[in-house]
């Protein structure tokens, strides 16, 4: 059976959750609670705030979502939409970006720009991350999106 999990980038604290769920303290209310990612019935996303007595549903613009591809790289570490991946066997030292791809109902694959040249890729599958290694994400590591210049 496949894994459908995600993932969510908050923008605002610039914090990945890699779970659903978040253990806080209300200092005003001084009450614990929990928050959680949550997909309403009609599809919307939202943080849901567990208190002891009841629960608040708020807007979810904040946060970027990501789902798990179902495949690992070579140390078994999940790979998501928006990471980054860098494959020792390619020969070009290329690093590569995980996306979804409406058009292609499937995970992309596509090298990073090097030396200003956007690079093709193509539908994700488990041969090409085999030998891959996940190095980063988009969000948590943008240094990383740095387009590369020299003289080619």
């Amino acid at each position: 059976m496949r894994e459908i999990k995600f993932r969510a980038w908050d923008k605002e604290t610039e914090k990945m959750w890699h779970n659903n769920t978040e253990y806080y303290h209300n200092d005003i209310l001084n009450k614990p609670y929990s928050q959680n990612l949550v997909l309403t019935m009609n599809g919307e996303i939202r943080t849901c705030q567990w208190y002891e007595n009841g629960v608040t549903l708020h807007d979810f613009s904040r946060y970027e979502i990501m789902q798990y591809t179902g495949l690992k790289d070579k140390s078994g570490r999940e790979i998501y939409e928006g990471d980054i991946l860098e494959h020792p066997k390619d020969g070009f030292g290329r690093k590569y970006g995980i996306s979804w791809a409406n058009d292609y109902a499937g995970f992309w694959y596509a090298p990073l720009p090097i030396h200003g040249m956007q690079q093709y890729g193509g539908h994700l599958i488990a041969t090409d991350v085999i030998e891959a290694e996940v190095i980063g994400n988009i969000y948590e590591n943008p240094e990383l999106l740095e387009v590369k210049s020299g003289n080619h």
